[in-house]
């Protein structure tokens, strides 16, 4: 009787954690998913942004080193 219990709660404890692992896996899917998204509608803006900074730490090296 007591391994039988036991057995019951294992299993009852492990489908709450699978259910917390399931919630967590899900909301860290959403969020890939949105960054994703705000990548994709602010690409071009992001990388000429990205560009223009690595550019300009470019040159400040360059004249460092004349």
């Amino acid at each position: 009787m007591g391994g039988f219990l036991h057995s019951f709660l294992k299993l009852k404890y492990y489908k709450k954690s699978r259910d917390f692992f399931t919630t967590f896996l899900y909301f860290q899917l959403g969020a890939l998913f949105n960054s994703f998204k705000f990548l994709q509608d602010n690409s071009i803006v992001e990388l000429v942004h990205i560009k223009s900074e690595l550019l300009d730490k470019c040159r400040i090296t360059i004249m460092n080193f004349s």
